[in-house]
């Protein structure tokens, strides 16, 4: 049985962990990450950190050569939100077989990302980028609880939009032949990002396991990828 009134743990950490490709330029990365989730009646507060590392592909179109790069970065993110009951197999505030709601949220945060030891098939290097940037945004998400067989089963679907703002790049060019080297700074200004996402979640007693797949687009970076999950709900019944 489910809580139709309750539906989030008075307090869970999760642990994830996948793989996630972005952009152009064949950005392949290894990500990790911890969130905390504290549920007050059909409210909720959320934060998270999360550290990724890959390599990645380009193609240099202006010196027609190719090659490669390593990359790593953090960030980390605050949200709160509530949860609608739209529907369920019994009254409002019972316990219930099952029950669909509708969570929304608001959410924001920060990330950086170092990328370095660029050099392509033609033997130019391109130092070191360094980015950090804002986001502020809001989702909403559609996410049943289904009891069966001693298993709470919890399968989402969800869209949002992030503004990403104060977007900035700072690349380092190094001397080579006739060029003295340069530090060049760049503000790329405001970008709008849309999110999708989906996956399943399987609680037995205080432990949760969950797979998420995801799509972002912005422009020409869109990002796509998956991971798993493991979350351990502290307090409550």
């Amino acid at each position: 049985m489910v809580s139709t009134a309750h539906p989030w743990p008075p307090l869970s950490f999760r642990l994830s962990f996948g793989l996630q490709s972005a952009g152009t330029k064949d950005v392949d990365t290894t990500f990790g990450g911890v969130n905390a989730l504290y549920g007050f009646g059909p409210y909720f507060i959320a934060g998270g950190f999360q550290y990724e590392a890959g390599d990645a592909d380009f193609r240099n179109f202006a010196l027609a050569s190719q090659g490669s790069f390593d990359t790593e970065g953090n960030s980390w993110q605050l949200a709160m939100g509530r949860s609608f009951l739209l529907a369920a197999s019994g009254a409002a505030d019972v316990m219930a077989p099952y029950a669909l709601f509708l969570d929304l949220r608001v959410e924001g945060g920060r990330s950086e990302n170092d990328s370095g030891n660029f050099i392509d098939s033609a033997g130019n290097t391109f130092g070191k980028q360094e980015q950090d940037y804002s986001n502020y945004g809001t989702q909403a998400r559609l996410h049943a609880l289904v009891a069966s067989h001693g298993i709470l089963w919890q399968p989402f679907v969800g869209v949002g939009v992030d503004r990403i703002i104060d977007d900035k790049h700072t690349l380092v060019l190094p001397a080579q032949g006739a060029f003295v080297g340069a530090i060049v700074n760049v503000d790329s200004g405001e970008t709008t990002q849309w999110n999708f996402d989906g996956g399943l979640d399987a609680t037995l007693g205080r432990f949760t396991l969950g797979a998420k797949g995801l799509y972002g687009t912005n422009g020409p970076d869109d990002d796509y990828g998956g991971g798993l999950s493991l979350a351990v709900a502290i307090g409550g019944e």
